[in-house]
């Protein structure tokens, strides 16, 4: 018999407020190790023993097969392979949002969209009046949002926030990054190769039919993915984005639909009570294994791959970034320069001007309606200042002078640290939101 708390467990209100819940958290923790990694290569690459975090960072590898050989760096691994996890997480969250999140309803995600293009277009416009010939390149590192860090903050906020504002900085976080992707794919890919990009689109091909034709062994795809990233690599365009190609792949639709699941558990009922008593343990195991299996079978691939591939990122892949690519050498004459100054303004300024001038904008012309207070409006604005693994990666794009380099990955530290703080005071004391009671 199905008591009311049952029955309030299952509504999808419920649920959806479940999983969102359990992506906060992982987001959260992802933040805390993101932060420690990169304060250990701040403090390192300012030790007596900075000389040997510059060594490990370009750290030469090579590997020959015969006549083939590959050389590269330490740097190089992390930025041009292991960052293609990060990209197919964002691929696989992308095509969640449009199957079955915000983005899928044009309505739901008009004011994180219009909010996200503001929180792009004016921090790109301050950096571009405030930079040199030198790093104009650069227009681009104050656009992006770090979703971890962001997140991270509205935790430490927990029930003082409505979960409204919490879905509102996960949706524009979102729209942050499809900018961020089809920027880098526009202005940061260069010497386009045709011969090698068919190549890679032809494997993509392939992956396709394969799925098509009931193939579903993981290490398949993982091999065919890697010879495709080969050929992007050597395509001019940058690699990363094959992972958020291969995430928008991903089919969302499982193997065994909803109403097979449901008709295979009414069948089972019987089996499992007529199991309970009897003494044979392998009949047990193997409705068991049946039990386990088909549960398997009634998730997507979508999930499937989220469900594996998400701690690796949070835990491994964006730990290893921040300590290969968050330190440098402290020097207060580099936040003077151009590069820093642009960064700075973008980030502090352009990204909550941005957001809050465009949402209103967009409320006066009718396109929507605000159910937020300017203070939590503002407050998401700081917190999207948080540009930190994003704009590190587009610096990193963005300029071949270690200089330059060296003094945007100071101002994004510096003006990420000085947003987040500010968005997190903004949200707590100043958004007239009282602390809800958990229900």
């Amino acid at each position: 018999m199905n008591t009311p708390s049952s029955d309030r467990s299952k509504a999808p209100i419920i649920e959806l407020s479940r999983q969102l819940e359990r992506f906060l958290h992982l987001e959260a923790a992802s933040g805390l190790v993101l932060l420690c990694f990169a304060l250990i290569a701040l403090i390192w690459a300012n030790s007596p023993y900075r000389a040997n975090y510059f060594e490990m960072l370009h750290l030469s590898l090579s590997v020959s097969i015969g006549t083939f050989s590959f050389e590269t760096t330490l740097l190089h691994i992390v930025n041009d392979a292991l960052m293609c996890i990060f990209f197919f997480i964002i691929g696989l969250e992308l095509k969640r949002e449009f199957v079955e999140g915000e983005l899928r309803n044009p309505k739901d995600a008009a004011l994180p969209i219009i909010a996200a293009i503001g929180g792009m277009a004016i921090p790109a416009l301050l950096f571009l009046l405030a930079s040199d010939d030198a790093s104009r390149n650069g227009w681009a590192i104050p656009a992006a949002t770090d979703i971890a860090f962001a997140v991270g903050i509205m935790a430490l906020l927990s029930h003082r926030i409505p979960m409204k504002l919490k879905v509102f900085l996960l949706t524009l976080a979102v729209a942050d990054d499809i900018g961020a992707i089809i920027i880098i794919a526009l202005f940061y890919s260069h010497g386009l190769n045709l011969e090698a990009l068919f190549s890679a689109l032809g494997i993509l091909t392939i992956l396709i039919l394969l799925y098509r034709l009931g193939v579903r062994h993981l290490l398949i795809y993982f091999l065919l993915a890697a010879l495709s990233w080969s050929f992007l690599l050597a395509s001019g365009i940058h690699s990363t984005l094959l992972g958020v190609v291969l995430g928008l792949m991903a089919p969302s639709t499982p193997d065994l639909s909803k109403q097979e699941l449901v008709t295979w558990i009414q069948q089972l009922k019987g089996k499992v009570s007529e199991l309970i008593d009897t003494a044979d343990a392998h009949a047990k195991t193997k409705v068991l294994q049946n039990i386990s299996e088909t549960s398997y079978a009634s998730m997507s691939m979508l999930q499937k791959l989220e469900l594996y591939f998400h701690p690796w990122n949070i835990f491994y892949v964006l730990p290893l970034f921040a300590l290969f690519n968050a330190g440098f050498v402290f020097d207060l004459s580099a936040f003077s320069s151009p590069a820093s100054i642009g960064i700075m303004l973008g980030l502090m300024v352009g990204k909550p001007l941005g957001i809050v001038l465009f949402c209103y904008l967009a409320h006066w012309l009718g396109i929507v309606k605000l159910e937020f207070s300017f203070a939590q409006i503002a407050g998401v604005g700081l917190l999207a200042g948080i540009g930190f693994t994003m704009s590190i990666f587009i610096s990193v794009l963005a300029f071949d002078d270690t200089l330059i380099q060296e003094s945007a990955k100071g101002a994004i530290f510096v003006a990420s640290v000085i947003s987040g703080i500010a968005g997190y005071i903004v949200l707590r004391f100043f958004s007239g939101q009282k602390r809800l009671e958990k229900s």
